[in-house]
């Protein structure tokens, strides 16, 4: 998978390799004047890619697969809508 990820967060730039469930997340190029850059990961399942980006957020943004971020941005949603229905 291809993502943005933030320098603030827990993959920041003291993180060059991140150990997830998924795979390894290698981070690449120089971080943008933005705050984010760009990030590669082997994904080995398809679900643990699913909580590793969920569990990074919002520190994260899946760029591709396209199916794995439709399937993040629904899961978010949905969280989202439980915690503002009240």
């Amino acid at each position: 998978m291809t993502l943005r990820r933030h320098d603030a967060g827990p993959a920041g730039p003291h993180h060059r390799r991140r150990r997830v469930q998924a795979g390894d997340l290698e981070l690449e190029g120089a971080l943008g004047t933005d705050g984010w850059s760009r990030a590669t990961c082997r994904v080995h399942s398809f679900e643990a890619a699913v909580l590793d980006v969920l569990s990074l957020a919002p520190h994260i943004e899946v760029l591709e697969p396209e199916r794995l971020r439709a399937t993040v941005a629904d899961r978010t949603r949905r969280s989202a809508a439980l915690y503002s229905e009240r």
